[in-house]
Order: C-alpha cells, then structure tokens, then sequence
C-alpha cells in the first residue's frame, strides 16, 4: 500500500521503517533490520550510489581507482622540493 502526505504525518510514519498501517505488527527485531536497510540506503545515496543493483565490480574499480589517485598525491605532497 503507497503510503500517502498524509501517512507521513502520523507519528506512527518512521520513513523505511513503518507506516500508520503496519506499525503494530512490527517485531522490535524487524523494525531494527528495517532502520539498518533504510540507514544503508541513506547512506548510499549520500555517496551518489545505489544501495540496491549497482555493478558492484565497476563500484569497487572506481573505489580502487580513487584509492589509488588519492595515495599518489599524498606521496606528492610528502616529496621535499629541491
């Protein structure tokens, strides 16, 4: 069920959690996991990535290749000028 504005609203709403319509029926244990996904995702987006069906071989290239580019500068900024 979409949950609507007015949803949102309820203090029942906590976003990737629970909703007006399902909060009661949630176990201590699944709202946890729920807060973790949702804090993932968060998380992810906060990198400008998908937290869910992403190439995960071209993420961990681009990590790898960012890594590396930051090393080398910090190598460069170590060498003392002659």
């Amino acid at each position: 069920m979409p949950v609507s504005d007015e949803d949102k609203q309820s203090p029942h709403f906590k976003k990737g959690i629970s909703c007006p319509h399902c909060h009661d029926r949630q176990t201590r244990e699944r709202a946890s996991r729920f807060a973790e996904r949702q804090r993932q995702v968060d998380l992810a987006r906060e990198r400008g990535e998908q937290h869910i069906g992403q190439d995960m071989d071209e993420l961990m290239r681009e990590r790898r290749q960012e890594k590396l580019r930051h090393k080398q500068e910090q190598r460069r900024s170590e060498i003392p000028a002659k």
